[in-house]
């Protein structure tokens, strides 16, 4: 991969490079984002959406920088670090959690210039913001329900829209993951399909589905063959606008789930709608197979403590816990009453 095509891609990446153009930074910082944009594609291997957070953070860095300090790039302080991360809090507001990436970024970027350029790293010891831990959101049956029945499959934007929610469910893919999803990454059968991602730092993984996601993709693919062809061979392509005819970012994707809540008359909030349908895909998982092993492979998890955080809202997970009766035994205080048979005499307001 050379600049020219790194610039040019119709990706998060192609379109952050582009934008970086109007940004004001000197050659110096042009060039070496440059560089380090190409080592994330072509040595770690990330994805375009993932190497567009990292570079789009380290340019707004790089441009707040000139203002604060210019012409000390790349001979950064931890400071400057610090202080910009105040920044981000009180000026712009940015959530811990958005401030945990750009700071992430840093790191990235200045220990890839320790390494190739000599640089001293100016984030080291600097602690990260506070995060809250949350577990993730899922979607309920009826809200499935609601956001499918939205999809008007006797349009092509409805047969498209419908294709894009259901492989979410039906693979627990990541946002990144079908904003560059092409046709060669899919295998597809009578009733069943399978879809290869490469995943955060290229490391593939498999996932099988069947049935309804079959289905959807066929009607949609019968509308794409009729589109004019682009040689990366995006599955999923805009209809209008800019977008038109080529792959849809994170952002196109983003739009079909909030249209379509907003057809079935539910609010989601913004940038994590989509995840939605990623945590509701692993308790839907865990809860037919019971087997957190095999959600853990089939969400591309290297910590299994990573899945059981999604794990926390399945209601096979909730359901599992001990009788009153084995604690009633152990305790000696004495034999209780089932909680099936308490509901049930209170339902019929017996005593």
């Amino acid at each position: 991969m050379t600049h020219d095509a790194l610039v040019s891609a119709q990706d998060e990446l192609g379109r952050v490079m582009r934008r970086i153009v109007r940004r004001d930074l000197t050659g110096e910082q042009r060039a070496d984002i440059d560089a380090w944009a190409l080592w994330l594609r072509i040595n770690r291997g990330l994805r375009p959406a993932s190497a567009a957070n990292y570079v789009e953070a380290v340019a707004e860095f790089c441009e707040w920088l000139n203002y604060r300090r210019p012409g000390c790039w790349p001979d950064v302080s931890s400071d400057d670090v610090n202080a910009w991360q105040q920044d981000q809090a009180l000026t712009h507001n940015l959530t811990p959690e958005a401030r945990h990436v750009k700071l992430v970024a840093l790191r990235q970027v200045f220990r890839w210039g320790q390494a190739f350029r000599g640089w001293v790293d100016p984030t080291m010891g600097i602690p990260g913001p506070k995060r809250r831990e949350r577990v993730p959101r899922k979607f309920s049956r009826d809200q499935l329900r609601r956001l499918f029945a939205t999809c008007d499959r006797g349009t092509v934007q409805g047969r498209r829209d419908y294709a894009v929610l259901v492989f979410f469910l039906a693979t627990g893919a990541r946002r990144s993951e079908v904003a560059s999803l092409t046709l060669r990454q899919l295998q597809l059968r009578n009733k069943v399909g399978a879809v290869r991602f490469a995943g955060k730092g290229s490391k593939e993984r498999m996932v099988a589905f069947e049935g309804e996601a079959v289905t959807a993709l066929r009607a949609w693919f019968a509308d794409l063959d009729l589109l004019p062809k682009s040689e990366a061979e995006p599955v999923f392509v805009g209809l209008s606008g800019k977008a038109r005819h080529t792959a849809l970012g994170v952002g196109g994707l983003h739009d079909i789930l909030q249209r379509a809540a907003r057809s079935a008359g539910m609010k989601l909030g913004e940038g994590q709608a989509l995840h939605r349908l990623r945590a509701t895909f692993a308790t839907a998982l865990y809860d037919q197979t019971h087997d957190i092993e095999r959600v853990r492979i089939a969400m591309g998890h290297d910590d299994i403590n990573t899945t059981r955080g999604y794990l926390a809202i399945s209601e096979t997970q909730m359901r599992t816990r001990l009788s009153s009766d084995f604690l009633a035994g152990v305790t000696g205080s004495g034999r209780t009453m089932p909680l099936w048979l308490k509901n049930r005499l209170g339902d019929q307001g017996g005593d």
